[in-house]
Formats: C-alpha cells, sequence, structure tokens
C-alpha cells in the first residue's frame, strides 16, 4: 500500500516491519513497550523501535483522533460516491477512497490494547469502516 504521503510514514512503515517480524508495540499512557521480541531474532527491529520511539509514541499519542476523523470523512465521501445512475465511475475518486479505506484498517489494527477509537457510543454504524471492537461486539452467531 502507498502511504508516501501520509504524514507518519516513518514511524507506521517502522510499527509495519516490527509487525512483520512478530514485534507488537503497544501504546499505553503516553508510553511504547514492546511485546513478542526475541532476543536472538529481532535485534535490528529493536534497535529501530528504540531510536525512533519519540516518534512512534507520537504517531500512536494521535491515533485515536485520526481514525476518528478518518471515519467522518469516508461517511461523507461515502455519500458523494453515488449518483441518481448508482456508484460514479471516476476511478481516481474510488482509488482516493479506497487508499483511505485500507489506511483506516491497518490504523485500527494497531491500536493494542484494542478499544474503540470512536468513543464510548461506538462506531457510526453508518461509516464504510468499523473499527475491531465494535465489528466483534455486533457479530451475531
Amino acid at each position: 500500500m502507498d502511504m508516501s504521503s501520509y504524514k507518519y510514514e516513518e514511524p507506521l512503515n517502522l510499527i509495519l516491519k516490527a509487525r512483520e517480524d512478530s514485534v507488537f508495540l503497544e501504546y499505553s499512557k503516553g508510553k511504547v513497550s514492546i511485546e513478542g521480541f526475541d532476543p536472538k531474532r529481532n535485534t535490528a527491529i529493536r534497535s529501530m523501535l528504540k531510536e525512533k520511539r519519540s516518534e512512534i509514541a507520537e504517531f500512536y499519542k494521535g491515533l485515536d483522533s485520526r481514525l476518528q476523523k478518518g471515519q467522518q470523512w469516508l461517511v461523507n465521501v461515502e455519500k458523494r460516491m453515488w449518483n441518481k445512475d448508482g456508484p460514479i465511475k471516476d476511478r481516481k475518486k474510488i482509488d482516493i477512497v479506497s487508499k483511505n479505506i485500507d489506511l483506516w484498517d491497518v490504523l485500527d489494527s494497531l491500536i493494542i490494547p484494542h478499544h474503540c477509537p470512536i468513543g464510548v457510543r461506538g462506531c457510526n454504524e453508518n461509516s464504510p469502516v468499523i473499527c475491531r471492537t465494535c465489528s466483534k461486539s455486533k457479530v451475531t452467531v
């Protein structure tokens, strides 16, 4: 996924690289902790994470707010993706929305411990994106 225009591209790419190496980050009370670290296997990623710890903490600090704004943007833009004849056919607009849905999902997957980034009332049910916490609570069997 191309995130070259995303403000937090560097810390996000580092976090995703760590996850590929089975190293997970947890953000709580302004601090980033590293989980799943194998000292024999993950020394390079650990040193990169330590070096960029403040940027990573800054990334996580505003994550809920970015997800809230992103969900609202997607709700608003989804209304403009349709016209009287059905879905719009503007490939450029469709690609922009698709990339933002993908990015929203990636960002939501990084919330550890898991919680709804939207708030106490949970995700907007009319949104094209629903966080993992709300989607799990709404599953019926």
